[in-house]
């Protein structure tokens, strides 16, 4: 405890000192860790100098950055700081674990509870931005705009704008790419495949009663698009959400309305219900 007062708690109030006064209400200072999933790769193998100092606790052990990390943020709990983890390729059980799953034998155990963390992520950051500073122009903006790369990319998540400037057939390989997990080709079996390109058209949450639940979640929000709205701190169940995204649903509809690349029936709709309900119960709502 003396060591976290003399190295921690000292210095970020000195720091806090150099800090102008604001609002009681706002942070004084934030501190962001940029590509969080470094503090879960895993460390090299035990460097054992005798075989008999090998042990299965040694092996595949992973580093524990981010349990010093949180003990650290937890020192500053009584001061206004507030800590932002950012990445695109994390999991999202190495962040917010279930109580039962925490590193912490404190809080499993109860005696030490977690603060809860808040999630976003924030949509159609063009379009509020386009309306900021030319609000007449897209009051007056034609429906002929509609349909351009330039105005679609504006809505949904900011990684559309990258493809702005570019061409329809550019932006849509990619949005597939990401929509289907980086595989090339729309499966209408694949049960993740099924969901995303269904919850792009008709509203589908998973169910909560379902074993199939959590990893379907888990999956679809790391690879496939969806949206993590909040963790339950005690079980770890996920709520997310399919926003609402022109490039996107235009994608899906697509997909649905053409089986190999030709014209169909409601055929692909009904297969890809089929693959999403043949696990008893169903996995999602509609």
């Amino acid at each position: 405890m003396q060591a976290c007062i003399q190295f921690v708690q000292e210095p970020l109030d000195e720091l806090l000192k150099l800090i102008p006064a604001s609002n009681d209400l706002m942070p004084a200072l934030v501190i962001a860790f940029d590509e969080a999933a470094n503090l879960y790769t895993a460390s090299k193998l035990y460097q054992a100098t005798k075989a008999s100092e090998l042990c299965e606790s040694n092996l595949g052990r992973k580093e524990q950055r981010h349990t010093v990390i949180r003990r650290v943020l937890r020192a500053m709990r009584k001061r206004p700081v507030w800590s932002m983890f950012m990445s695109t390729n994390s999991r999202i059980d190495s962040f917010a674990p279930s109580q039962e799953n925490d590193d912490s034998a404190r809080i499993v155990q109860g005696k030490l509870k977690r603060e809860h963390p808040f999630l976003s992520f924030e949509l159609d950051i063009g379009s509020k931005e386009q309306i900021r500073q030319h609000p007449e122009k897209e009051i007056l903006k034609g429906m002929s705009d509609f349909a351009t790369v330039e105005h679609m990319t504006m809505f949904g998540r900011p990684l559309w704008r990258l493809y702005a400037s570019k061409s329809y057939q550019e932006l849509r390989a990619f949005v597939k790419m990401k929509m289907l997990g980086g595989r090339p080709k729309f499966d209408v079996y694949n049960i993740l495949h099924a969901f995303t390109v269904l919850a792009a058209r008709v509203s589908l949450d998973p169910c909560l009663n379902s074993d199939n639940s959590p990893p379907l979640s888990k999956a679809t929000v790391s690879s496939h698009l969806r949206l993590l709205i909040a963790v339950d701190p005690i079980s770890g169940m996920l709520e997310t959400a399919t926003p609402s995204e022109p490039v996107v649903a235009d994608i899906a509809a697509t997909l649905l309305a053409r089986n190999n690349g030709k014209v169909s029936d409601m055929s692909t709709w009904e297969t890809c219900i089929g693959a999403a309900t043949c696990i008893d119960p169903p996995q999602w709502l509609v």
